[in-house]
């Protein structure tokens, strides 16, 4: 009974979990199992990720390339027979070899084809963001709809018990005026019929339940 709807377009923009503003842990329990459960949404958060890589991918071709390397060597000489030099003091019996490079590329984008491609990609990030919303929005909003529905239904179950348990009340009450001679057949045969209609729209209820 206290909820009611905010006016604030901005407010309801950044509340993203607007199911919250119901105040219903049985509904926030639902929602969090659908968006767990959801293999539609998951599908949709993959294509995401997907497109991420993508756009990465193509803006790789728009920034220089770096290529790197560092080598390490050691030789160390043994005494040998025969072979003067391969003869070892104690001043050379081991060398070491360093050596780093560096090296930088970069191809000019003349045409504008390699940044058409990144721009293409990262849209398509934006349009996989905005499937993404649209999968998340359609779920989750049937399950608050259904979980609405369900207490709509709930209720009437309530009242349709109520209302049978009132006209059998009233059945009793018009069956002891009749036997006394105060109320006539037209009158109890009303009442059983209402009654009769009341236990039709029980089961109705509770099959919609």
């Amino acid at each position: 009974p206290a909820w009611h709807s905010a006016n604030d377009a901005t407010a309801l923009r950044a509340n993203q979990q607007w199911w919250t503003s119901f105040d219903s842990p049985q509904l926030n329990q639902l929602i969090e199992q659908a968006r767990s459960g959801s293999y539609d949404l998951a599908s949709a958060m993959a294509r995401v990720r997907q497109a991420q890589a993508s756009a990465v991918i193509a803006g790789a071709p728009l920034l220089p390339e770096l290529t790197g390397a560092f080598n390490a060597n050691r030789q160390k000489l043994l005494r040998g027979k025969g072979y003067s030099q391969l003869d070892a003091t104690s001043s050379n019996k081991a060398v070491d070899y360093f050596d780093a490079r560096l090296s930088a590329t970069y191809e000019i984008d003349f045409w504008g084809g390699k940044r058409a491609a990144r721009d293409s990609a990262v849209e398509e990030v934006r349009a996989s963001e905005f499937d993404q919303a649209t999968v998340e929005l359609t779920l989750l909003s049937g399950v608050a709809t259904s979980y609405t529905q369900w207490l709509s239904l709930r209720e009437q179950l309530r009242i349709a018990q109520l209302n049978l348990d009132n006209a059998q009340n009233v059945l009793k009450l018009v069956q002891t005026r009749h036997d006394a001679g105060s109320a006539t057949a037209l009158e109890l045969a009303q009442q059983k019929s209402l009654v009769a209609a009341q236990q039709r729209q029980l089961p109705l209820a509770q099959q919609q339940a």
